[in-house]
């Protein structure tokens, strides 16, 4: 299982946000097993928040919270550099229209 490094990273993790995403990427059965998500050479080592900033992961566990909000297929090419500012974009777009979309439609069912 990976382990947190220290500094800010430490600070996040010890947040519930930062402890639920944890556990539901690297606890004891995983949501989503770090095969899914994890780059092979990074696998079984400290986890960093900066592994987490292109959305994947993000995409990947909203998909938890509301199975409905796959209308985009996400996926993670390994020859992706973390750099790649494009990918990381429409990474972040599709899970920001996906937490619009949830919450529009439950505020909708409670006010109509």
């Amino acid at each position: 299982m990976p382990q947190i490094i220290s500094g800010n990273d430490e600070e996040f993790w010890k947040e519930p946000l930062g402890a639920w995403i944890k556990d539901c990427i690297s606890g004891c059965d995983a949501l989503i097993p770090e095969s899914t998500w994890r780059r092979d050479e990074r696998r079984n080592t400290v986890l960093q928040f900066t592994e987490l900033c292109d959305g994947f992961v993000f995409n990947l566990l909203f998909v938890f919270v509301d199975a409905d909000s796959l209308n985009v297929v996400v996926m993670r090419d390994a020859n992706i550099a973390v750099t790649d500012m494009t990918t990381r974009m429409k990474h972040f777009s599709t899970l920001i229209q996906n937490i619009y979309s949830f919450y529009r439609v439950r505020w909708f069912l409670l006010y109509y």
